[in-house]
């Protein structure tokens, strides 16, 4: 089995900046509770927790389209 290929990195022009906002284990434990009563909603929170993938892509995701 060969070596994982590499990818490459993003210019720091391009890329975001990092966010200072992170969440307690309740905060989380709320978001999820909350979205769990609304099943149109519950994908978002779950893939953002899943993929640390920022709120705008989240919003874009689309799985019936995948």
């Amino acid at each position: 089995m060969g070596a994982a290929p590499k990818i490459p990195s993003i210019d720091k022009l391009t890329q975001s900046k990092r966010r200072k906002l992170t969440l307690a284990p309740t905060q989380l434990g709320i978001i999820v509770a909350v979205a769990d009563h609304e099943p149109e909603v519950q994908a978002g929170p779950w893939l953002s927790i899943a993929t640390g993938v920022r709120p705008d892509a989240t919003f874009a995701f689309n799985p019936v389209a995948q």
